[in-house]
């Protein structure tokens, strides 16, 4: 079973895309009508304020603004698991051949390597629909590779 998560993924809300415009128009009529009383703190805060706009209605159509920054994501597939949690690290590499066992708990899963070292996915991350794919997917290949879940 393959898997792919985004973990920048947001929600497509029509109320956000309306606040986002709001905002970007009441940037544009705020530098209009400071425009003559010329000050450095009524440009930088409209210019925050269309800022806080585009952001609103790009993440209301399901994009996120920290994918320009870099991705976050886990990736499960028949020959490895790929996580990476943070924008600024590599991501993991786990092949299912490095793993002995996986180990399902209440707030985390673990994962025991031959090397002795422990893989933690903490559920803090996803909603319960997506802590249950990656259940799903963790179980499925570790059955087909004869992986002990606990």
């Amino acid at each position: 079973m393959i898997i792919y998560l985004n973990l920048h993924e947001t929600k497509i809300s029509k109320s956000r895309f309306y606040m986002g415009i709001s905002l970007f128009i009441f940037s544009i009529i705020f530098l209009i009508i400071n425009f003559f009383d010329f000050n450095w703190i009524y440009f930088f805060q409209g210019f925050i304020f269309a800022i806080m706009g585009i952001t609103h209605v790009i993440e209301s159509k399901g994009k996120s603004i920290l994918d320009f920054f870099g991705k976050r994501y886990l990736k499960i597939d028949q020959e490895l698991i790929e996580l990476k949690f943070y924008i600024i690290k590599e991501p993991q590499i786990i092949h299912w051949k490095d793993i002995t066992d996986i180990q399902f708990s209440t707030s985390n899963i673990k994962i025991f390597l031959k090397n002795s070292e422990t893989v933690k996915i903490e559920y803090g991350l996803f909603t319960y629909k997506t802590v249950q794919k990656i259940k799903d997917a963790l179980q499925k290949n570790a059955e087909n590779k004869n992986i002990v879940l606990k």
